[in-house]
C-alpha cells in the first residue's frame, strides 16, 4: 500500500499513482537504480504540467519505489530442539543488539530502502541465527548449512 500525500486533487492523486507504478517498473523491471528511475520519472510526468509541488512528487517515489528483497527460503534441521533461542534471547531486556540497530537505521536512511525491505532483511537474518547452535548453552554443537545471497 503506497502513502499518497494528502490534499492532493483527484488527479493528481491519479497521477502520483500511475508515476509510482511507472518508477517501480523501471526500478524492478529494467533494474534502473532508484534515483535515476526517480528522475526518468519525474522528467516525464513533469512534463503533464499537472503536478504541483514536483519536490514532493520525488520525495513521495524515493520514499515508496524501495530496493526490492526477495523472501528468505531457510531449510533446517527438524530435529533442532532449540528452533527459537535467538527469538528470545532478542526479547530479553539485557539484550542489546548494537551493531544491528545502527545498520537498521543506516538502512532506512538510505533513500532506496523502505522499512518493508529492512525488515525482510531482519527476519532472514532471524531465521538463519535460529538454525545456530546456542552459544549461551555451553554445549559443543556443530550444524551444517550454508548461506547465498547476492547484490
Amino acid at each position: 500500500m503506497i502513502n499518497i500525500p494528502k490534499d492532493l486533487s483527484d488527479i493528481e492523486v491519479g497521477i502520483y499513482k500511475s508515476g509510482y507504478s511507472y518508477c517501480e517498473s523501471l526500478v524492478k523491471v529494467k533494474h534502473m537504480a532508484i534515483a535515476k528511475a526517480v528522475e526518468n520519472t519525474a522528467e516525464r510526468y513533469g512534463a503533464l504540467k499537472m503536478i504541483s509541488d514536483m519536490d514532493c512528487f520525488k520525495e513521495f517515489l524515493f520514499r515508496e519505489v524501495t530496493a526490492y528483497t526477495e523472501p528468505s527460503i531457510g531449510v533446517s534441521d527438524p530435529s533442532l530442539s532449540d528452533k527459537n533461542w535467538w527469538n528470545e534471547l532478542k526479547h530479553t531486556p539485557s539484550f542489546k543488539p548494537e551493531y544491528w540497530s545502527r545498520y537498521y537505521d543506516y538502512l532506512l536512511k538510505k533513500p532506496s530502502w523502505s522499512i518493508t525491505a529492512v525488515e525482510n532483511i531482519n527476519s532472514s537474518t532471524d531465521e538463519i541465527m535460529n538454525s545456530l547452535t546456542n552459544p549461551r548453552k555451553g554445549i559443543a554443537g556443530e550444524r551444517m548449512g550454508m548461506v547465498f545471497g547476492y547484490d
